[in-house]
């Protein structure tokens, strides 16, 4: 029987002990319930990352895909192919059937948060590279979220429209490919 359990949880300390406590611990007993004796397992505990925004998201498809399109002689959606197949590593899993390492390639929904800012100095270095200029986010009307940003630091968010970027400055002229 094939069993995968996912489930959120977090570290607390007590009396000096560190633990896990999971969010929906009913669930998680129900799952290894569900187990046969002395059944062999593989555990990973991993941390929690935050998706990708839709604001991101939104940013990716009005200005970035667009700009780099033209700029390629291609359409938005063929531009979003090749920088996902460019820019975004693929995840290495293990075919069942042979064991032989596959590559699957990765979606932009796929991508946290660091790997989107990641994603978009990307975008905005290609498209300088192609001879075009893509509009930072805040140039371009959408949130970028960070604390620093003159534009958006004093604007009050609501929901998922803020694009949660790390500190770091886009860098234009760096050229990651």
């Amino acid at each position: 029987m094939k069993f995968e359990l996912q489930t959120d949880g977090k570290v607390i300390e007590s009396n000096g002990i560190k633990q896990i406590v999971f969010d929906n611990p009913k669930y998680y007993r129900k799952q290894v319930q569900s187990l046969h004796n002395d059944e062999k397992v593989s555990v990973i505990i991993k941390n929690k990352t935050k998706r990708r925004s839709k604001g991101q998201n939104a940013y990716w498809h009005a200005v970035c895909f667009p700009e780099i399109g033209e700029r390629m002689g291609e359409s938005p959606a063929e531009a979003k192919k090749i920088c996902k197949s460019k820019f975004i590593l693929p995840e290495i899993k293990k075919d069942p059937t042979n064991g032989e390492e596959l590559e699957i390639q990765r979606g932009t929904s796929e991508l946290d948060v660091d790997e989107g800012w990641e994603f978009t100095v990307h975008l905005i270095s290609l498209a300088h590279f192609l001879g075009g200029e893509i509009k930072t986010p805040c140039e371009a009307g959408y949130i970028c979220g960070r604390r620093d940003c003159p534009t958006c630091a004093e604007k009050i968010y609501e929901n998922d429209s803020k694009i949660q970027y790390p500190k770091e400055d886009i860098d234009p002229n760096k050229t990651p490919f």
